[in-house]
């Protein structure tokens, strides 16, 4: 891998492994706990992996050995004091992070190492996809701080039940990664050692599709979670439109055939 960043002490390191970005959250004494910096730090870097085209595909890990165990406790009491205007933009911020890797149009695979609470938790949520070492821990903490939990809220009755998910949230409870495959939060159990490789040729793998059809379809995926079977359907039939109309279909299409016949 090549490092983007020179040195070790950014609360993000990035690295490139041919097409496939890997984003490291830095605050391994913390359990990559993120503040403010962290938060700027991961926005810019998935910023820059969207725009740049020799990337197909990123992956989210954390140092150490933690992924991410939410927001930065200390931050967050600085700012209780805040008014109410204050308080909902701090809120809004603070998402910032999840919300750029759920609306990524390239894949987004997290390699969770370890704990993933809070925050951490949302973030691991935003991923498409998650792999998982035996140290990983998903807890869902917010309820115990007093504050109330955000995109869990959403992703977790669709992936666990409701009754599953509401016991987690109302109890701060957690799930480990074998349980998480188990309840298909995660996609795979992977040895700690080999946990960022095979991340990464999974996201190498989902990068070979064409960007513009992954995105339609991860777009499609998230909007059916909410809508009825038809408003689903047109929306796919919408896509299909555009990507014939700019090619992208029938060229792929062509491809398929002229190799079926070699």
């Amino acid at each position: 891998m090549n490092d983007a960043f020179a040195s070790g002490s950014e609360p993000v390191r990035v690295q490139h492994a041919g097409a496939v970005c890997v984003v490291t959250l830095n605050r391994p004494e913390v359990l990559n706990a993120f503040d403010d910096a962290m938060e700027a730090t991961l926005l810019q870097a998935v910023s820059d992996a969207l725009a740049d085209d020799a990337v197909s595909a990123l992956v989210l890990t954390g140092a150490g050995r933690g992924f991410c165990a939410g927001h930065d406790m200390r931050e967050v009491a600085e700012h209780a004091g805040a008014g109410r205007q204050a308080a909902a933009q701090r809120t809004a911020e603070i998402n910032c992070g999840a919300q750029a890797l759920l609306q990524a149009d390239k894949p987004v695979v997290g390699a969770i190492n370890g704990v993933a609470a809070g925050g951490g938790f949302a973030l691991a949520l935003a991923c498409d996809l998650r792999v998982v070492s035996p140290e990983a821990r998903f807890r869902e903490l917010h309820l115990r701080h007093g504050m109330l939990p955000g995109m869990e809220t959403w992703f977790l009755p669709r992936i666990l039940g409701s009754a599953r998910a509401f016991e987690m949230i109302a109890t701060c409870g957690g799930l480990s990664g074998e349980e998480a495959v188990a309840h298909g939060l995660a996609s795979r159990l992977v040895a700690a050692e080999r946990l960022v490789a095979e991340a990464t040729e999974l996201a190498a793998q989902l990068g070979n599709v064409p960007r513009e059809v992954y995105a339609y379809a991860k777009r499609a995926f998230l909007f059916g979670l909410q809508a009825p079977l038809q408003d689903t359907l047109d929306l796919i039939g919408a896509y299909r439109a555009l990507l014939q109309r700019s090619g992208v279909t029938g060229t792929r299409a062509a491809s398929f055939v002229s190799k079926e016949r070699t």
